[in-house]
């Protein structure tokens, strides 16, 4: 699950690479099977085993999600030239970016009034009951814990850097190397607040998070601290290409053995 080859690279830590993913629970939201949602965990930096955020999965499924890449090549002109050359310098990375809501449907328990709470017996009304509390998420809360992404720590040694994001997408193989986790830091975490109940507390808000690819090697994983860049085999090679994992399938350029010295 962890970022690079899954055969030279982890987290450094067993116990992490069987919490990704684990918190994701199954739940029954009006007869529909939630099995498995958009999660993050943080990890601390320095070493890139510590966990200073816990893994926590997404109230609802983004209703789309943004994959880009930056890529590296530049343009040369020359003079009298039909056409420009391309120099490729390197790449500029990933971002993975999408917008999720937060919503409630009931007020906290504590902030309903005598009247309004006389009904809180059962279980249709109690906003802590768990066929409630998935249409209940706290707001604040939720809204805390994803700017914790986007804040540094302080100790006597001074500042450490913000923490490093497990994104967990299941299904969408995201990494290079087919799994649904990505190591990536959070550069966006936009928040809307749209409806409030009477008293103030958010009752509907829409968060958009963006999130940056990394490479770097944190000291504390399997491997010595440094880069490990991602390449094409990691994605398309002939042994993937044959993978069913993969998908089976060849363009018709691949099965016509095209002339390559004539463009």
């Amino acid at each position: 699950m962890s970022d690079g080859k899954a055969a030279t690279i982890g987290l450094g830590a067993a116990s992490i690479a069987a919490t990704v993913g684990g918190a994701i629970a199954v739940s029954r939201l009006k007869g529909r099977d939630q099995r498995a949602g958009v999660s993050l965990m943080g990890l601390d930096p320095r070493d890139g085993t510590t966990i200073v955020l816990p893994e926590r999965t997404l109230q609802w499924w983004p209703e789309s999600l943004s994959d880009t890449i930056a890529l590296g090549w530049t343009e040369k002109l020359i003079p009298g030239g039909s056409h420009s050359l391309q120099q490729w310098g390197g790449n500029g990375g990933r971002t993975i970016s999408f917008e999720i809501p937060l919503t409630r449907n009931m007020r906290l328990k504590e902030n309903l009034t005598a009247a309004q709470g006389a009904g809180l017996g059962s279980s249709l009304l109690d906003p802590n009951n768990t066929r409630n509390r998935p249409f209940n998420t706290n707001i604040p809360a939720a809204i805390a814990y994803l700017r914790a992404f986007c804040y540094p720590e302080y100790d006597d040694s001074g500042a450490i850097a913000p923490p490093i994001c497990l994104l967990n997408v299941p299904g969408h193989k995201l990494n290079e190397n087919g799994s649904d986790t990505i190591w990536c830091v959070m550069t966006g975490c936009d928040v809307t607040y749209k409806h409030s109940f009477d008293d103030g507390e958010p009752r509907l808000a829409s968060v958009a998070l963006t999130f940056m690819q990394i490479v770097q090697k944190p000291k504390g994983t399997n491997n010595a601290a440094g880069v490990l860049y991602k390449q094409r085999s990691d994605l398309y090679s002939s042994n993937a290409r044959s993978s069913p994992s993969r998908g089976d399938w060849l363009t018709s350029r691949e099965r016509n053995n095209p002339d390559k010295n004539n463009p």
